[in-house]
């Protein structure tokens, strides 16, 4: 599991949800999309080739670029009524007490998703789990820090096999 737990924080994953939709109309160009990005992210540095962004977004007939997630994903968020949330969380919690396999929990040291709280409890309910800190990463662990994220989850797997 990379930054989120059984119970994500609320404020750490609005602030996600957020982003995502304020790139729902399209962007004019990879520059723009990367300024979004910058604006969310402010803690990475923004390339100088923004060609990478082309695995993240894609150009559609009207000459936009899109996320590459599906819209309706957020749309089942918005959604959901007051009190489904907890139902949802706590039926993670019960499958989750289930889990038999190998576990690995890693979070960015600077993210405001997955708190201190959360990686107890998901350490506490999963009690094999091993967990990762990825020092100088956010949320988007993979992104901010490549190189130790593979490092830390090929170590996992080769321990684990």
């Amino acid at each position: 599991m990379v930054d989120i737990g059984i119970y994500p924080n609320p404020e750490g994953s609005d602030k996600i949800v957020q982003f995502m939709q304020s790139g729902g109309s399209g962007f004019s160009s990879l520059e723009e999309a990367a300024e979004a990005i910058s604006r969310f992210i402010p803690h990475r540095k923004k390339p100088k080739d923004l060609s990478g962004l082309n695995k993240n977004l894609r150009l559609k007939e009207d000459g936009k670029y899109y996320w590459h997630w599906d819209p309706k994903f957020l749309q089942r968020r918005s959604e959901r009524k007051p009190g489904e949330e907890s139902e949802f969380y706590k039926d993670q919690e019960e499958s989750a007490k289930n889990i038999k396999i190998p576990t690995l929990l890693i979070r960015g040291a600077l993210s405001d998703v997955l708190t201190e709280e959360d990686k107890d409890h998901f350490l506490n309910t999963i009690k094999h789990s091993e967990f990762k800190e990825i020092k100088e990463a956010a949320h988007m662990v993979a992104g901010d820090k490549n190189d130790i994220f593979a490092e830390s989850i090929i170590s996992f797997l080769t321990k684990s096999n």
